[in-house]
């Protein structure tokens, strides 16, 4: 059993040889054991195939999720907690560790174990796990581990093997998009040969001294309930309003060389059915966000302006197409650069909300006292990401990026300024 990554899998793999990886974190008062969290892990593992799946390169290089003939047990690190700061401080280390792709699962645990207070951090391969799959996890582990005795049925087979299994047979063959396949795949057979040699005369330099980093912030329940009020009233979404003061606070940091553009992710489970909420996938969509630099609207017509096209965009996806489109796209992977050299984008970050947790505060032996902000890092591109969450009525927020695109103290200043504007708004 064994199914090929599709683009964006593949893209966020890239060549095996450097991290993508998201890790989210959550605080847990009560008392479990080792035993009982490997139990749950177990359960985990066997009703999921791709938590049983390795990677494995065909003679072309091309990398293929492949089932595990001896699957290797969800690993697990022990580690005794320093207090509330520790998970940030294994963030950083769990970014920078490589999954032993072609023996292990794509997902391991870190446990900061305390007397009376834990941390767990599940950390996952971005080519394998969206957030949607990730909270997907997170839900049914500690459901299993609260509740030891609880069976779970087995996977037995992959939800699906190839693209045509996820769009209607009348779609994928209809005549217009058969040939609209066989044009965008010219496209990138040119565009293989071509990209290459326009970076090398560019000379884009290579990343040295490369330094990760990340900040997180909380807006408290008071604050979060009277912003999503105010958003009620401008009749705009939070997100909207967030990725409106986001760009707002690029502007003003980098002035002229800000991108006035923020690319925003999407769950593709709400534009293909044959995607389940329970699928573990990592493929997904986005729209990109801006406000004109003309107008002289204050905030709130700003983040309207935004809303409306924000709505315009998701209103136009079409989950089956960006599923066809993207496998045409192949050849340009397979002569893409291993991520030496500073990549130029045209958005200023990636926005990411997660929106109202689905996980249960209170269980039968413990608590999920907090879920700390995630976070997620890559090898190329634009590192800048924002990732924002709420849970037990507060917002959280992580902003990840790296020095040799976006210095430490810009990120500082955008998180300022965003929050000010957002808050501080009569």
């Amino acid at each position: 059993m064994k199914r090929k990554l599709l683009f964006l899998e593949r893209f966020m793999y890239g060549d095996g040889s450097a991290p993508f990886h998201g890790v989210f974190s959550l605080k847990i008062r009560g008392v479990f054991t080792a035993e009982q969290l490997q139990q749950a892990l177990a359960k985990l593992q066997a009703g999921h195939c791709l938590l049983n799946m390795v990677i494995e390169e065909d003679s072309k290089g091309v990398p293929w999720f492949v089932l595990s003939k001896r699957p290797a047990p969800i690993p697990v690190r022990i580690e005794e907690r320093q207090g509330d700061e520790h998970w940030m401080q294994e963030t950083r280390r769990e970014w920078a560790t490589l999954f032993q792709v072609n023996t292990h699962p794509l997902l391991r645990l870190v446990w900061l174990r305390g007397a009376e207070v834990s941390d767990l951090l599940l950390v996952v391969h971005h080519c394998a796990f969206d957030g949607g799959a990730v909270l997907c996890m997170v839900h049914e582990l500690l459901s299993l581990l609260d509740a030891p005795q609880k069976k779970v049925a087995a996977a037995t087979a992959l939800p699906f093997t190839h693209v045509q299994d996820l769009v209607p047979h009348n779609i994928y063959y209809s005549r217009g998009n058969r040939a609209k396949r066989l044009l965008l795949g010219g496209v990138a057979q040119l565009a293989a040969v071509a990209v290459p040699v326009i970076k090398r005369l560019q000379r884009q330099p290579e990343v040295t001294g490369r330094k990760d980093y990340f900040i997180t912030w909380t807006i408290d329940k008071d604050a979060t309930s009277a912003l999503t009020r105010r958003c009620v009233t401008q009749k705009i979404t939070p997100h909207a309003a967030l990725t409106t003061a986001f760009l707002y606070a690029f502007r003003q940091v980098k002035g002229a060389a800000a991108r006035n553009r923020i690319l925003c992710p999407v769950d593709i489970r709400r534009y293909v059915r044959e995607i389940k909420k329970d699928t573990l996938f990592a493929f997904g969509m986005g729209v990109n966000l801006s406000v004109s630099k003309k107008s002289d609207a204050g905030f709130w017509q700003a983040a309207q302006q935004v809303q409306a096209a924000l709505t315009r965009q998701t209103d136009k996806l079409n989950g089956y197409d960006f599923l066809m489109n993207f496998e045409c796209f192949h050849p340009m992977l397979a002569r893409r650069a291993k991520g030496k050299t500073k990549e130029m984008v045209n958005y200023d970050m990636v926005f990411s909300n997660l929106g109202r947790l689905d996980i249960p505060k209170s269980f039968t032996s413990f608590e999920v006292e907090a879920v700390y902000p995630p976070t997620v890092m890559g090898p190329t591109g634009n590192y800048n990401t924002v990732l924002t969450s709420t849970f037990r009525g507060q917002m959280d927020f992580s902003f990840t990026g790296s020095t040799h695109h976006f210095a430490y103290e810009e990120a500082v200043r955008v998180k300022e300024i965003a929050m000010e504007l957002l808050l501080g708004q009569p």
